[in-house]
Order: C-alpha cells, then sequence, then structure tokens
C-alpha cells in the first residue's frame, strides 16, 4: 500500500547569491546546507538547501515517524528550465522553474506554472497532503487559489512564516500613499479568499492571529515552531570555545544572525548603537552572523568594528552561540516585527541560555512574568541602545532561558501537533 506524501512547499527561490557561484563545493562544505546536482550548462548547479525551515522541518517528521513520505518543493528562478529531483536524507527534494514580475512601486511576485501542473498531476497518482509555507506573497497566494478547484482532493496546512496582511501594511502608510497604494487593499482580498482554502493556518504572530481568529472561513490557530534542544545548549567551556574561535576572552558578546541588508532586517540601526556604545563601552563586542559580502552593511559593520561573518553551518553557529552572551534580533522593521513571529534563531539562543534583545519578543506564548526573565524588547533606537548596555552588564542575570523556553519550543513537543494534524487529515481526506 503506497504511503500518503507530505508535501512541504518552500514559496520562495533560493538566495541570489548562488547565481555568483560557480563551483558549489565549497558553499555546501562551509554550510553543510544539502546537496547538488551539476549541469553542463548554466546556473552549471542545482542545489537541494536542507537549512531552509521547511526542510528542517521535513526531517524532523521523518525522526518520529516512518507512516508517510516526505518531500521538499520549492521554485528555484528562472535560471532552470526543467524539473531536478534528488533524494537527500532519505526526503525527496523537487525543484521547479518559475518566473517572477517586479513591478517598480507595486510590487513583485513569483510564480510557477510547472509546479502547478507537476501538483495536479501528482494528485491524482497519490495522496498527498500539502504544507505550504505562508509569507503573504504572490506565489501562496496564486497557488492556493488556482488549486482550490481539486480542494476535495487535497488537504492543506498553511504555517505562517513572515510577511503580513497588506490591509494592515496600508494603515501604516503615509496619508500621500494611500492614494496611490489602494490596491494593497485589493491584494488582502486575494490573500483572505486563498487562506479560506486551507484545513488549518498556524500563525507564529500574536498580531496576525488576532486579526483572523474570528475570521468564520479561516481555521486559523497560534502555533509556535520548535528547535532542538538536544543540539542547541549551553556550552560547558566558553573560554575554550573563544579560544578556538578566535574570539576575545576579555569582552562580553553580542551575537546576532540574519542577512547584511539594510531593506530587511534594518541592522543599520544595531551597528549606529554598537559605535555609539564602543565609544564609552569598549568591552562590548558585535558579532553578526549569515549576510554575505556583497551586501550593503558588510563593510558598515567591519568598520564599525564588529565580527561579520557570512553564513556558517549549524554546527558553526551553535559554537557561535555558545561563545556568546546575548543575543540580538533587533529590527525596527514594521512588517518583520509584528508578523515575523518569534523566530527560530532567538529560539536556538534561548535555548544555548542567552537572553535575548529583540522587539519580537512580542509573539513569545508565555506569561508576561515569563518573558520578562528571557530577554528584553526594544521599541526605539533609545530602547536598543540602552538594552544592550543593559544585557552587556547582567545577561548572567537570567538564569532561566533555557528551562523557560523549553515550555514552550521544544521541537520534541511542538512537532507532534503537526503529526496530529496529518494523522486527522489522513484519515478526514483518505480513511487512512
Amino acid at each position: 500500500m503506497k504511503k500518503i506524501k507530505i508535501v512541504y512547499l518552500l514559496c520562495h527561490p533560493p538566495h541570489p547569491i548562488i547565481k555568483n557561484i560557480r563551483e558549489p563545493e565549497e558553499y555546501f562544505k562551509s554550510t553543510g546546507a544539502g546537496e547538488y546536482i551539476k549541469l553542463s550548462q548554466e546556473p552549471y548547479w542545482v542545489g537541494f538547501f536542507t537549512k531552509d525551515h521547511h526542510a528542517v522541518a521535513a526531517e524532523e517528521l521523518k525522526k518520529i515517524t516512518d507512516d508517510f513520505d516526505i518531500e521538499c518543493w520549492r521554485p528555484y528562478g528562472s535560471s532552470i528550465k526543467s524539473t531536478y529531483t534528488k533524494e537527500v536524507n532519505g526526503i525527496t527534494h523537487r525543484v521547479f522553474p518559475s518566473f517572477s514580475i517586479n513591478i517598480p512601486q507595486v510590487g513583485a511576485g513569483t510564480f510557477s506554472p510547472q509546479l502547478l501542473k507537476f501538483l495536479y498531476t501528482y494528485i491524482k497518482e497519490n495522496n498527498v497532503i500539502l504544507n505550504i509555507s505562508v509569507g503573504h506573497a504572490w506565489f501562496n497566494i496564486w497557488l492556493l487559489l488556482k488549486i482550490s478547484s481539486v480542494k476535495k482532493m487535497l488537504p492543506i496546512i498553511a504555517v505562517q512564516i513572515s510577511g503580513g496582511f497588506k490591509k494592515t501594511c496600508y494603515k501604516e502608510l503615509h496619508p500621500i500613499k494611500k492614494v496611490f497604494k489602494w490596491y494593497y487593499l485589493i491584494e488582502h482580498l486575494f490573500d483572505i479568499k486563498s487562506l479560506a482554502y486551507t484545513d488549518y493556518y498556524l500563525i507564529g504572530s500574536k498580531v496576525e492571529f488576532d486579526l483572523v481568529k474570528n475570521n468564520k472561513k479561516i481555521n486559523a490557530k497560534f502555533y509556535s515552531p520548535g528547535v532542538d534542544f538536544s543540539f542547541f545548549k549551553p556550552s560547558k567551556d566558553k573560554n575554550k570555545l573563544r579560544f578556538e574561535l578566535g574570539l576575545p576572552a576579555d569582552k562580553k558578546i553580542m551575537i546576532v544572525t540574519g542577512n547584511f541588508r539594510s531593506s530587511d532586517y534594518g541592522y543599520h540601526h544595531l551597528i549606529d548603537c554598537f559605535c555609539e556604545i564602543r565609544k564609552e563601552h569598549n568591552d562590548l563586542l558585535l558579532i553578526m552572523v549569515g549576510g554575505y559580502k556583497n551586501e550593503d552593511l558588510y563593510k558598515k559593520g567591519i568598520n564599525a568594528g564588529a565580527l561579520m561573518i557570512e553564513r556558517v553551518s549549524k554546527e558553526k553557529l551553535l559554537k557561535y552561540f555558545q561563545a556568546s552572551d546575548f543575543y540580538g534580533q533587533p529590527s525596527l522593521n514594521f512588517g518583520f516585527i509584528n508578523f515575523g513571529g518569534f523566530g527560530y534563531a532567538m529560539m536556538e539562543a534561548l535555548a544555548c541560555g542567552l537572553p535575548i534583545l529583540s522587539q519580537n519578543i512580542i509573539h513569545f506564548p508565555g506569561t508576561p512574568e515569563e518573558r520578562n526573565e528571557i530577554g528584553l524588547d526594544m521599541p526605539t533606537v533609545e530602547d536598543l541602545k540602552r538594552n544592550m548596555i543593559f544585557l552587556k552588564e547582567n545577561h548572567h542575570k537570567f538564569k532561566r532561558t533555557r528551562e523557560i523556553a523549553r515550555k514552550y519550543f521544544d521541537i520534541e513537543k511542538t512537532k507532534l501537533v503537526l503529526l496530529d494534524h496529518y494523522r486527522q487529515l489522513s484519515e478526514q481526506y483518505f480513511g487512512k
């Protein structure tokens, strides 16, 4: 008897940096991020990336059950003309040609007719449950609306990962911009309509959950994904790790993860605060991990005295966490704060015993008292600077970060939520 297939679908192509990498061996060797197929013509290789959140979730499901065949799909961009498939760690990865439309001052969207066509055929030949990542992008809106005609054959779980409803973004616009951005309201209607075709909409943003929890057409549930607390844990010898990594033993270290683009996380405010703090507090070191040298904040960070480290493997990132004193995700971007949820990296840092500094702490699912024991918020630049100094001096007083975080973010508990949904949908749609 054929197993039910769980398809984890990511809604965006890989980072454009891969277009500049001719030989993939060094990239995958340094990041441990998956596998690849070499091609004889451009783009010369196709990557199957295992550190993206949908692939991590797929591997966690595989660890706890053999009841399903598990796959990971994604649009890959216009550089490929055919669909490529490779099995990685017992999971079938598929990448599909796609194209993007970018209209200045209006927006951009990615679409993949090849993926849609393949999905239509696939659900006729197999029992499939679709787990689709939602970033409020045109890809997931378009796809959900397109497959609505076959919804009776296809159970769907949508997991909110980023972005935000355009109606909320519209409300934040300057009155003059509202005149020109009226189409945000039209996009919002399409977005809401598309989510009504899902069986479960799992939301990590408290702000977004409050917006849709009373919508009778959307089965919304607040859901916090988890991390592996058996892997992410404090080091027994921080000084030894600092020596291994070439980090100073006499400084307090703040670590931040994410790309180095000012237009995204907006870490230019963080770098500016770090510059000001260093004038009177030379015992603070800022480490930023996860971007690329060609992004605009890389040189700004270097000039400020920060240690800028390009994307590394999970094992190497763990060592940097363990060698640090506190963690930051200090964005002031409205969309990122309100709709980005709590974030995997903050969970990982807490698991390593680090207090956190981020406005995204507003999405913490525990009590206000527990929230005060895991870190601080930073609603303004002034708060960011003040709380950076406070955590530099008082990080050691946050003694229960790992204990509290484990109550809500231990993947051994959170992954069972998805498993229960899969089993319920299997019975409902396929009688299995």
